[in-house]
């Protein structure tokens, strides 16, 4: 067991370190204190702006188990990431000649290699704080794994030639908007003519046209951009937005991050709108999100997010309730099956962390209660049509999440009718909106005894702060 001094000491560390060097080995891999530093750091990289790349191995001393991939179930994430980084910098040859082999060149060449990658890297984070946006959401902290996403993300955006655009598509909660925002936050440091967020959702019902409605938001970004606007330019949108593409396409040229989030007008996945609606250049990327199946576009290039696989599904679990340690790991075999039950989907995983939180339920008998649900399986969601394997199917992990969603909602309908009808307020507004002081008034206003002053607030804002508590 990790003592929690020692965990404390480790996390505030880290905390504060840009760069992580890892010493693998055989010993490394049976450390609990390198597997605490490791799934804390891979965590954290994003906030620094190093997605994948926040963490260097180092490979001292040959293990075949690792080599293979050989390792124990609670491992294989760790070593398949560990995998992906450490091609760079071998040193099983030079680690045990010990103190002699820093005479060598080849190594004091290596040693200097390591050195101006960490600064360059390091520098990427203050690029990001000094990168302009528009309230760019945070992406949640119970965002897990999907590396291999993030990568490819970063890729198709990297070689498209006239203007990455990509699109990431999937079905309802299994992570599109959350892979874009960590994307942008990651990656922020890349970008310092700034990212900006563009949410799109709904098909216009005031009239606007897709083209107008997306120039309009554009314009809107002016002052996020650092562009003066006066009182009489805002009466003329249309003015604004080419005031706001000519920043874009000034001489400076930096790169910039637009992403359209919540695409529902099928119109707005066309490269030929999206050359109108937006600023142009090779320096301007485009991510785009939305449930449509994959269609062919020239400038489109698609990354689909389907299932996490079962050990980073423990890992969003485990950011709900960590796992104990314990001789026989029944906790993890618990959270493992849970996962793999629920198919890897995100949202599923996050509103069953949230419920076990709430009840402070064990991984066995939260995993009993899931059985007891009788719930179908996510993982068997996957359809063939004309002999092909399909996706997940939207409306099947709808239904089951409805039902995964019934214990928390029956139990604050009978424990707190307060925070019930919270919820049923809150749920007008859009979910990333929810004004929560108008929420507080509104409660009070239609039931004024949830008003009175009592030990923690009022029943009205102890309501929300339950609700909050309960959000993923």
């Amino acid at each position: 067991m990790i003592d929690e001094t020692w965990r404390d000491k480790i996390l505030k560390g880290l905390q504060s370190s840009k760069m992580m060097l890892a010493v693998v080995s055989e010993n490394y891999f049976k450390s609990e204190y390198c597997k605490l530093e490791w799934e804390y750091y891979v965590e954290t990289e994003r906030d620094h702006a190093l997605p994948g790349e926040g963490i260097t191995p180092i490979y001292i001393i040959r293990y075949p188990d690792f080599d293979q991939m050989k390792l124990d179930e609670r491992l294989r994430r760790w070593g398949r990431e560990l995998h992906q980084r450490q091609a760079q910098y071998e040193w099983q040859d030079w680690w045990p000649l010990g103190h002699a082999a820093l005479e060598r060149e080849d190594v004091v060449k290596r040693l200097r290699e390591i050195a101006s990658v960490v600064h360059n890297r390091v520098g990427l984070y203050e690029q990001r704080e000094r990168s302009p946006t528009n309230q760019m959401p945070l992406f949640s902290r119970h965002f897990k794994g999907r590396q291999r996403e993030l990568h490819e993300l970063r890729a198709n955006l990297a070689i498209r030639n006239v203007g990455g655009i990509t699109a990431v598509n999937g079905v309802t909660g299994i992570g599109k908007t959350e892979l874009a925002l960590a994307y942008a936050w990651g990656y922020g440091g890349y970008y310092p003519g700034g990212r900006f967020y563009l949410n799109l959702a709904g098909q216009f019902p005031d009239g606007k046209t897709a083209l107008e409605a997306l120039r309009k938001k554009v314009a809107d970004i002016a002052a996020s951009k650092g562009i003066a606007v006066s009182d009489a330019e805002l009466q003329t949108p249309g003015f604004v937005y080419g005031k706001v593409c000519a920043a874009f396409q000034d001489h400076s040229q930096e790169p910039a991050l637009f992403l359209l989030d919540n695409i529902d007008d099928p119109v707005l996945l066309h490269p030929q709108l999206l050359v109108q609606g937006l600023p142009q250049g090779s320096h301007i990327h485009v991510i785009l999100t939305n449930r449509k199946r994959e269609f062919d576009q020239d400038r489109l290039a698609w990354v689909s997010i389907d299932s996490l696989e079962p050990e980073e599904g423990v890992t969003i679990l485990d950011s709900f309730v960590p796992i104990p340690e314990s001789p026989t790991d029944e906790e993890w075999n618990a959270a493992y099956q849970i996962a793999e039950r629920l198919g890897g989907h995100a949202l599923a995983l996050n509103i069953v962390g949230a419920y076990q939180r709430w009840k402070k339920e064990s991984y066995p008998r939260m995993l009993a209660f899931i059985d007891k649900l009788g719930l179908p399986l996510l993982n068997q969601a996957g359809r063939e049509i004309e002999g092909a394997k399909i996706g997940l199917d939207s409306q099947y992990q709808e239904s089951v999440l409805e039902r995964l969603l019934e214990p928390t909602l029956n139990d604050l309908a009978c424990q707190s009718p307060a925070a019930y009808q919270a919820l049923q307020f809150a749920a007008l507004c859009p979910p990333d909106n929810v004004p929560l002081p108008w929420l507080v008034a509104l409660m009070s206003a239609e039931n004024p005894e949830w008003n009175t002053d009592q030990p923690g607030g009022t029943l009205a804002s102890q309501a929300v702060t339950l609700l909050k508590g309960l959000r993923p």
